[in-house]
């Protein structure tokens, strides 16, 4: 499986710096939007680190999700959901 919304290197250097600058100041979240691409990036900290879901489409008729753990400065990409549900779920024929 795929993300919806597939990060590149400047977007992995923005997400790797503000977690850099979180930690520092001891935030334990923020998010960031591109606004050219109608989407939006949350990060929240817990405790196996950091977790990344990066939303489009909240002003279309279906929004999707990307969910990521940020493990040792490594992006590792999780699963993806929709509006219909975890993607994964309804593979299976679950809703």
């Amino acid at each position: 499986m795929t993300p919806y919304y597939p990060l590149d290197a400047t977007t992995r250097h923005i997400i790797a710096e503000l977690i850099a600058t979180c930690t520092k100041l001891n935030l334990g979240n923020v998010s960031f939007s591109y606004y050219r691409d109608e989407v939006d990036f949350y990060l929240t900290e817990n405790k196996k680190g950091w977790e990344l879901v990066v939303s489009q489409g909240k002003h279309r008729k279906v929004a999707t999700r990307d969910v990521y753990r940020v493990v040792g400065g490594e992006i590792k990409y999780r699963y993806s959901e929709s509006d219909g549900g975890h993607l994964d779920d309804r593979r299976r024929g679950k809703q």
